[in-house]
């Protein structure tokens, strides 16, 4: 058996590979290019077939594909154009409906805005007013503190001992 152990393997590879004659060599590589170049040659040519095939029908199916998209895109607009007058008068009616129900929806709207408006004037008025007096009231208490912090005067104690009164408070 040719195919022993792994050395003899190698040397059998070995020996068949480099210790042939030239010219076996020589024949097994021309063999080989032949071959690849008959099957490369083959499916080239196959392909460029193919090629030419499809190269000759494409102005055929180009002109054709125009022609269909051409029709579907016609059709598409006649649908369109058909189909524009319906939704025209549908958007003219939606705007005519929303504007009969802003109206019927709320019929006392003016006056309750305008009630609105008077409830917000009137608070604000009342605010200032409230301000005013509130800063007023602070005013006098602020003076009257600073007089009882002094303490009372000359003209409040004759007035106090001509009236009789002891108390050294002025009850008001």
């Amino acid at each position: 058996s040719h195919w022993g152990t792994l050395p003899l393997d190698t040397g059998t590879f070995y020996d068949t590979i480099f210790n042939h004659p030239k010219d076996n060599v020589d024949k097994e590589i021309k063999s080989f290019v032949r071959e690849f170049e008959l099957n490369r040659n083959n499916r080239e040519y196959g392909n460029l077939e193919k090629c030419i095939v499809l190269t000759q029908n494409a102005p055929d199916k180009f002109s054709s594909g125009t022609f269909l998209f051409d029709k579907k895109l016609n059709d598409v607009t006649e649908k369109l154009n058909n189909v524009k007058p319906i939704f025209t008068s549908l958007l003219e009616e939606l705007g005519t409906l929303k504007q009969g129900t802003r109206i019927r929806q709320d019929p006392y709207k003016q006056d309750r805005q305008q009630f609105l408006d008077d409830q917000n004037r009137a608070k604000k008025e009342f605010d200032q007013e409230f301000k005013e007096r509130e800063q007023k009231l602070i005013k006098e208490y602020r003076i009257m503190m600073e007089e009882a912090l002094r303490g009372p005067s000359v003209f409040d104690k004759s007035s106090n001992i001509t009236s009789g009164s002891s108390s050294k408070h002025d009850d008001r």
